[in-house]
């Protein structure tokens, strides 16, 4: 069985992709709850996984999300993914400095 994010990246590269493919993001809570609403919804906007990541970075701070990717009433991809939040590896890397 595939790694989740082995999953995502082909969902993206999939050659039958089309513009009716919707993209869903779910923050989840500490206890593993999706929390709804949902974050966003894009349609057409993201068309790479790491314009995914970058966009879950840099305008929802990272964190731990669900996604969803329907085309039309088909499920392309669901699972959880987390992303390093924008200042996790500065405030790391100066722990480390003390």
């Amino acid at each position: 069985m595939g790694d989740v994010y082995d999953k995502l990246f082909l969902a993206f590269r999939d050659d039958e992709r089309t513009w009716r493919q919707t993209i869903y993001a779910y923050r989840i809570s500490d206890s593993g709850m999706l929390i709804k609403p949902y974050l966003f919804r894009s349609t057409g906007v993201i068309d790479t996984d790491s314009e995914l990541f970058e966009h879950l970075r840099e305008d929802y701070g990272g964190g731990d999300f669900r996604i969803f990717i329907r085309d039309g009433s088909r499920m392309v991809f669901s699972g959880d993914i987390s992303v390093w939040g924008r200042n996790v590896r500065s405030t790391l890397a100066a722990k480390q400095q003390y």
